[in-house]
C-alpha cells in the first residue's frame, strides 16, 4: 500500500498501528479499512488514496481527470468511523469514551485543492499526514479533543484483543485496484524481474485478471530509473497502440489488454492488471493438461494460428523477440492471445534489444550461429519451438500430416536458412491445413486491397448484429439504406480461404458492374484491414419465413417468381449457396428480391450451410444444385397441405423433383406452375351440349381442358369439322345451314394434339337434335377452314350431287378425314414450311455441345501443380498425347473454363486438371472435357452459320437456295482456279456429275 511504509516511519513507534483488515460490525456491511491509527489522544481511520491527476468533485462524487471515482471518500471514511465506534463500545466498553475520526490521504499527485470546502479540511497530503505525530500539527490538522487520564495507545491488550477477535476484524486481503490474488507465483521472470499471479476480482470472482508485480530493482541500473521504467513497463500498451493505429485486428483480438490505471509514476514496485477470458491458461499449460486429447489437426490449428497472429504482428513492424508457452494465453486451438512484449522490437519507440538478456524470459536463447538473426527470424524460430513441443503431446488422436517436420527443421535452421519471417511460416502451415488447392493468384486478390475500414466509410445506423467473425448491420436511412457485412479477422494465406475470398469478391464485382435481377443490388465491396465486406442495398418486404396468409393468386405468383429469379441468377452463372426462406424477400408489390447472396466460411470451406434446406449429401452437389434443391423445398413447404388442387399438384411435382439424386434444372418445376397459373387466370371455358339420335349420354373428355378442332370446306361450301378428345373424335358436317351429319369414333394416337386447340366442354346427349347451330358458329369463328383452289381428278358438276360424290369417295361416314394427297379429288393445301435458319443454327448448336461429358466425383490429394479427382464417364477418354483438352463446367463447350487436362497423369479412374482458374471445392461438378482445335473449329463452324443465316456470308443470300419457300435468283460468279488448284476442279466437276 503505497505511502504506508512512508507514514509509520514518521510516527511515535508507541502509537498501534493496524492495517489492511476488514470489520464486521453486526447486521451491518463489512467495512474495508486501509490504516487505524491509535495514538495518545484519539483513534484515527485512514483512507489511502494512490491519484494522480487533478481531483473534482461533482455532488456526492469524485472525479479524477474525467474518470468518475464513486461516492466521496470524506463521506465514506466518516461513515466508517461512526461504525467503528459503535463496534468498540459493544465490544469493550472501556474503549468506547475514546474519540474516533477518520481522515482520507492522497499519496500521490492529486491535491485538495478543487475540492468542496467543507471537505478540504478532511482530505491530507501525504507530507501532512506524517506531521501527524507532532502535537501541535495535530491539532491544528486534526482538531484538538480532550485528553483522558489512560492514553488510547496505552490500552495494548484491550486493542490486541478488539482487533484479533476473527469474528469482528479479520486480515483484509491485498487487492491491487479491485483484485486480488487466486494463485500466486503462476509465473516467475528468469531474473525475478516481475512475477505474475493468477487473480479475480474481489467483489466477483467471475472476472479474472493476470496481475504482474515488478521488481526494476533486479533490471541493470540503466532501466531501474524513471524513464527507463517507464519504457519497459509501457511497453506492451505502446505495442497495443501502434497496432490499432494501423487497424490491425490484433489490437482488439490477439494480445491481452491491460485494465489497472494508467500510473502517473513507475516506480521500482510497480504492478499491471491484465484481463483473461474465464477458462484461459498458458499454452504450456495447456497442453500439460489437454495433451493427449488433442489431436493431430488441432496441433496444427494452433501453430497455423500462432504463426498468423505473429505475421500480422511483422506485416505491422512489430517483432515480439520473447514468445514462449508461457506469453501466450489459449482457450482452445484457434482462440489465442499473447502478452510479454517487454523486449519487443516497435517502429519509432526506444530500443531495448541491448537489454534483452535482462528482460527475456520466455522464449529460450539463441544459439551462437556466428551471425546475428534478425528480430523476426527470432520470433520465427520460437514458433518452431513451440512446434517441437506440440509435437511431443501425441495422445494417438491423429497424426501431424505429412511436411510437419520438413516446416519444423526450416523454422528452426540458422538464420540464413529459416523462414525469413511468420508470414511465410504461416503459408507453409497452410498448405499442411489445407493441401487441396492450387494457389491462388494473389495479383487478383490485391486489386480488392483496400485501405477503407467499412465501421468508418459506413457508420452503423443500428445494433451491429455479429454472428461468429462475421457482423451485419444497417447504414444510412431507409427506405435508400444500405446493409454492411463484414468478416472480421478473416484473413489471406491459407489457399482454400483465399479460394473463397477470391470467389465472392469477384462475383460482386460483376454484381456491383452489371446488377442480376432478383439479387439486392452491391454498392462496394474490398478486402480491408479488419477482414473482406460486401455493402449491398437495403431491400424493403418481409422475408418469407414470415407467416403469411396469402391466396391461390398470390401464392402461385410468388412461387412463379422465386423459380425465376433463381433460374435468372444461374443463367448469369451465379449461385447463391445458402438459399432458405430468410433470405428471399418479397416487397409489397411481389417483387422477389435474394440477399444475402455473397458469403464466406472462416476456414475458407465455401459457402456457409443451412443444413435444412441443403441435400444431404450437398458436399457432393454443385452450388446450383443446392440452390435446386432449397427453391424445390420452398416451393414444397408453401403447397403442401393446402386445399387447392392447384397446390397439390405443384407439391407433386415439388416432391419429384426432391426425390431425384441432383436436380439439373428447374424446368419441371417452373412448367408445372406455370400450367397451374394459366388455368388459374384463364377465363372459364365454352360449354356446349349437342343432341343427336345417334349419341350416349356423355363428356367429350378433353386434352387439359382443350378439345383439338379441325376444319374442312368443300369448294361447294361443305363444312367438316372433326372434334378431337382424349378418347373419342366426334365428325359434325354442315350443310344448307343445317346439321347434315354426326358421328362419334374412338380416337388414334395419331389424330391426338392435331389442329386448334379450344378451351371448352362438349356434353353429348342422345335425344331429339339441337345445340349444333350454337356449336358450329363457334367453331366457324375459332377454327380457320384448311381451303385451296380445287384441283379435282374429274370434270366438275355443278349441282348437289357433285358434294355427294366427294363425300362417298372421301368416305365421311366413317369419320374419317379428307385425303389431301396429289390425286385427291380436295383441293391441294400447302404443307408448314420449315424454317431453315432456325434448324441450321440449331443444328450448329448441338454439335457444338456434344462433347464428352464427365462427373468429377471424390477429391483426391493433388499432384503436383494438377488437381486430382476420381470421376465417372460413359466412355474412355481418346484424346492423343499432344492434344490440348479443356475443362470446362458443363453442359457444353460454352461452360466457364476450368483449366486444363493432365493427360499424362490422368487414366480411367481419376482425371488430372491443371493450371486451374476456377477452384472446384469439392466433388460432384459436372464438366465437359473439349479438344482445343474441336472447338475451335467448332466455333469456327457455328460463326459461319450465324453468317448465312443473317445473309452475311460472302454469297449474301446463300440460305435461301436452301429454303424451298424462298425464290433465290440465279449469279453467276466469276471463279478463276490458281495453278495450284487446277488440279482439285477435276474433282468437283466429277462431284457434280454425280
Amino acid at each position: 500500500m503505497k505511502g504506508l511504509e512512508a507514514l509509520a516511519q514518521s510516527l511515535p513507534i508507541n502509537w498501534l498501528i493496524y492495517a489492511s483488515l476488514n470489520a464486521y460490525p453486526p447486521n451491518d456491511k463489512p467495512i474495508e479499512i486501509d490504516v487505524i491509527a491509535v495514538m495518545d489522544d484519539r483513534i484515527v481511520l485512514l483512507e489511502l488514496k494512490d491519484w494522480n491527476g487533478v481531483l473534482t468533485s461533482n455532488g456526492d462524487n469524485w472525479v479524477l481527470g474525467k474518470s468518475r471515482r464513486g461516492r466521496s471518500p470524506v463521506t465514506v471514511i466518516t461513515e466508517k468511523a461512526r461504525k467503528l465506534k459503535t463496534l468498540i463500545s459493544n465490544q469493550i466498553p472501556s474503549l468506547g469514551r475514546f474519540w474516533v475520526d477518520g481522515r482520507v490521504i492522497l499519496t500521490g499527485s492529486a491535491t485538495n485543492e478543487f475540492l468542496p470546502d467543507a471537505e478540504k479540511p478532511f482530505v491530507l497530503s501525504l507530507s501532512e499526514a506524517r506531521l501527524l505525530g507532532n502535537p501541535a500539527e495535530r491539532n491544528r490538522i486534526l482538531g484538538k479533543v480532550q485528553l483522558t487520564k489512560v492514553r488510547p495507545n496505552m490500552l495494548v491488550k484491550d486493542f490486541e484483543r478488539l482487533f484479533g477477535n476473527t469474528k469482528y476484524f479479520q486480515p483484509c486481503k491485498m487487492t491491487w485496484d479491485g483484485y486480488e490474488v487466486s494463485e500466486e507465483d503462476f509465473y516467475k521472470h528468469r531474473h525475478d524481474v516481475w512475477r505474475e499471479h493468477r487473480a479475480h476480482r474481489a467483489r466477483d470472482e467471475r472476472v479474472k485478471a493476470l496481475l504482474r508485480l515488478w521488481r526494476f530493482d533486479h533490471l541493470p541500473t540503466l532501466l531501474n530509473e524513471p524513464d527507463g521504467r517507464r519504457t519497459i513497463a509501457e511497453r506492451e500498451s505502446n505495442v497495443l497502440a501502434h497496432l490499432g493505429e494501423e487497424r490491425s485486428w490484433m489490437a482488439e483480438r490477439g494480445i491481452l489488454q491491460e485494465i489497472s490505471a494508467p500510473a502517473e509514476e513507475i516506480l521500482t514496485q510497480h504492478h499491471q492488471l491484465v484481463s483473461i477470458p474465464n477458462g484461459w491458461t498458458t499454452l504450456r499449460r495447456y497442453l500439460g493438461r489437454e495433451g493427449a486429447n488433442v489431436t493431430g489437426e488441432q496441433r496444427v490449428d494452433i501453430a497455423h494460428a500462432l504463426a498468423s497472429m505473429t505475421a500480422e504482428l511483422h506485416a505491422k513492424g512489430v517483432a515480439h523477440r520473447d514468445i514462449g508457452g508461457d506469453c501466450v494465453w489459449i482457450g482452445d486451438p484457434t482462440n489465442m492471445k499473447m502478452t510479454g512484449f517487454f523486449s519487443a522490437r516497435l517502429p519509432g519507440e526506444r530500443s531495448v534489444w541491448q537489454f534483452s538478456d535482462a528482460l527475456a524470459t520466455y522464449a529460450e536463447p539463441e544459439p551462437d550461429w556466428g551471425v546475428e538473426p534478425t528480430a523476426f527470424e527470432r520470433d520465427v524460430r520460437s514458433l518452431g519451438l513451440l512446434m517441437r513441443d506440440l509435437e511431443a503431446f501425441d495422445g494417438g488422436n491423429g497424426g501431424l500430416p505429412p511436411g510437419w517436420e520438413d516446416v519444423v527443421d526450416k523454422a528452426l535452421a540458422p538464420p540464413s536458412e529459416r523462414y525469413p519471417d511468420a508470414r511465410l511460416l504461416a503459408e507453409a502451415l497452410g498448405e499442411l491445413k489445407t493441401p487441396s488447392g492450387p494457389e491462388v493468384d494473389q495479383s487478383r486478390l490485391d486489386g480488392f486491397e483496400t485501405s477503407a475500414i467499412p465501421y468508418v466509410a459506413y457508420p452503423s445506423a443500428g445494433e451491429v448484429q455479429t454472428k461468429g467473425r462475421a457482423s451485419r448491420y444497417e447504414s444510412g436511412p431507409k427506405p435508400k439504406g444500405l446493409v454492411v457485412k463484414i468478416w472480421n479477422g478473416v484473413t489471406r494465406g491459407d489457399a482454400k480461404r483465399d479460394h473463397a475470398l477470391l470467389a465472392m469478391l469477384e462475383t460482386a464485382a460483376e454484381l456491383r458492374a452489371l446488377p442480376a435481377r432478383g439479387v439486392a443490388p452491391v454498392v462496394d465491396c474490398g478486402l480491408s484491414q479488419v477482414g473482406p465486406f460486401v455493402v449491398t442495398r437495403f431491400v424493403e418486404g418481409t422475408t418469407l419465413e414470415t407467416p403469411a396468409d396469402r391466396s391461390e393468386g398470390d401464392l402461385l405468383a410468388l412461387l412463379a417468381a422465386v423459380i425465376d429469379t433463381v433460374a435468372e441468377l444461374h443463367q448469369r452463372d451465379l449461385s447463391h449457396g445458402d438459399l432458405h426462406p430468410a433470405n428471399v424477400v418479397v416487397s409489397d408489390d411481389g417483387i422477389v428480391t435474394l440477399i444475402d447472396l455473397l458469403d464466406v466460411a472462416p476456414l475458407g470451406e465455401g459457402r456457409l450451410r443451412s443444413p435444412g434446406w441443403a441435400p444431404a449429401d450437398y458436399e457432393r452437389r454443385s452450388e446450383k444444385q443446392i440452390d435446386r434443391f432449397a427453391a424445390a423445398k420452398m416451393v414444397l413447404q408453401f403447397t403442401a397441405g393446402r386445399p387447392e388442387v392447384s397446390a397439390r399438384n405443384i407439391a407433386d411435382a415439388a416432391r419429384t423433383e426432391l426425390a431425384r439424386p441432383a436436380i439439373e434444372t428447374l424446368d419441371p418445376l417452373a412448367e408445372a406452375i406455370d400450367i397451374e397459373r394459366r388455368r388459374l387466370l384463364a377465363p372459364p371455358p365454352r360449354e356446349f351440349r349437342l343432341a343427336a339420335r345417334n349419341l350416349a349420354d356423355q363428356v367429350l373428355q378433353g386434352d387439359d381442358g382443350h378439345l383439338w378442332v379441325k376444319s374442312y370446306r368443300s369448294a361447294s361450301g361443305v363444312e367438316s369439322y372433326f372434334i378431337t378428345g382424349l378418347n373419342q373424335r366426334l365428325l359434325i358436317r354442315f350443310k344448307h345451314g343445317e346439321i347434315d351429319h354426326i358421328e362419334l369414333n374412338d380416337s388414334r394416337l395419331q389424330e391426338l394434339a392435331q389442329g386448334v386447340p379450344l378451351r371448352m366442354t362438349l356434353s353429348l346427349t342422345r335425344g331429339e337434335p339441337g345445340g349444333g347451330q350454337a356449336l358450329v358458329e363457334f367453331l366457324r369463328v375459332a377454327v380457320p377452314p384448311l381451303e385451296a383452289d380445287h384441283q379435282p381428278t374429274a370434270p366438275i358438276v355443278e349441282d348437289d350431287d357433285a358434294d355427294d360424290a366427294w363425300e362417298d369417295s372421301q368416305d365421311l361416314g366413317t369419320g374419317a378425314e379428307p385425303d389431301l394427297g396429289a390425286n385427291a379429288a380436295l383441293p391441294q393445301f400447302p404443307l408448314d414450311t420449315i424454317d431453315v435458319s432456325r434448324l441450321w443454327l440449331r443444328a450448329a448448336e448441338i454439335e457444338e455441345d456434344s462433347v464428352l461429358t464427365v462427373r468429377l466425383d471424390t477429391r483426391l490429394p493433388d499432384v503436383g501443380t494438377a488437381a486430382m479427382f476420381r470421376y465417372a464417364t460413359p466412355r474412355p477418354l481418346e484424346f492423343e498425347d499432344d492434344d490440348t483438352v479443356e475443362v470446362r463446367l458443363a453442359p457444353g463447350a460454352a461452360g466457364r473454363r476450368l483449366g486444363l487436362l493432365d493427360l499424362a497423369r490422368s487414366d480411367d479412374t481419376q482425371l488430372a486438371i491443371r493450371d486451374m482458374r476456377n477452384p472446384i471445392m469439392g466433388g460432384g461438378e459436372m464438366v465437359a472435357l473439349i479438344d482445343r482445335r474441336d472447338r475451335v473449329s467448332k466455333e469456327r463452324r457455328r460463326r459461319a452459320v450465324e453468317r448465312v443465316t443473317a445473309r452475311k456470308s460472302v454469297i449474301p443470300h446463300l440460305i435461301d437456295y436452301f429454303d424451298s419457300t424462298q425464290e433465290a435468283p440465279e449469279t453467276d460468279y466469276d471463279l478463276k482456279a490458281a495453278e495450284e488448284d487446277r488440279l482439285i476442279v477435276p474433282i468437283f466437276r466429277q462431284a457434280s456429275a454425280a
